[in-house]
């Protein structure tokens, strides 16, 4: 499976459906665009956070938004003690805007995530008063079936060999399935329709981004 931009047609027919679902959709051409748009919705002091995304750091999204003068929680602050982090992760449950990525988007509308530790997913289905999953183009699949082979074949063996990880995937390249205790693919969420009472804006980008 290839990390490709989707085809246009495909993209309309999940806009479609994401809204049909629920969601809140916008679209740009360009990555800049995107945090050009987000950076428009933020306050100043507004509690922001992010779950973990290679997308929102291509973004630049970080830097940006604290150029607005919002309050960032940063759990990967380098000199926090691993416990402290753990305490900063609970507390973007109360962020007032939480920003992560998508593993998949698929065509009939649901965002489908693979976690490790669940902070991303949990967040994504309760706690914050508004949720942005920014995604480019090339994480649409056809069906869940193929936004499991996205995982196996792209997301999961890219991520552990970023993150250094001792899994069969990082030689391979494709999950195994494994057992090991470095095992990022733990938690499997799919997301239909936002939750009760949470708003969910889904923010897609016509290039290629992330894993």
């Amino acid at each position: 499976m290839e990390n490709k931009k989707a085809d246009p047609e495909l993209v309309k027919q999940t806009i479609l459906a994401l809204k049909d679902n629920g969601f809140e959709v916008e679209s740009f051409e360009n990555k800049e665009a995107a945090a050009d748009w987000i950076s428009q919705q933020m306050v100043e002091d507004e509690i922001v956070a992010f779950g973990g995304s290679m997308t929102l750091q291509a973004m630049g999204l970080k830097e940006k938004l604290i150029a607005c003068g919002v309050d960032f929680l940063d759990y990967r602050q380098p000199d926090l003690r691993p416990e402290d982090s753990h305490d900063m992760k609970r507390q973007c449950f109360f962020a007032d805007s939480y920003f992560l990525s998508a593993n998949a988007i698929t065509a009939d509308g649901t965002i489908f995530n693979v976690d490790a530790t669940g902070n991303r997913v949990a967040a994504l289905t309760f706690g914050p008063d508004k949720v942005y999953i920014i995604a480019g183009t090339n994480k649409i699949c056809r069906n869940l079936d193929e936004a499991h082979q996205r995982v196996e074949q792209i997301a999961g063996p890219k991520n552990c060999v970023r993150l250094n990880k001792k899994t069969p995937c990082v030689t391979t390249r494709v999950c195994m399935d494994c057992e090991s205790e470095d095992r990022i693919c733990r938690v499997y969420s799919v997301l239909r329709r936002p939750t009760t009472n949470m708003k969910v804006t889904v923010v897609l980008i016509e290039e290629v981004l992330g894993y």
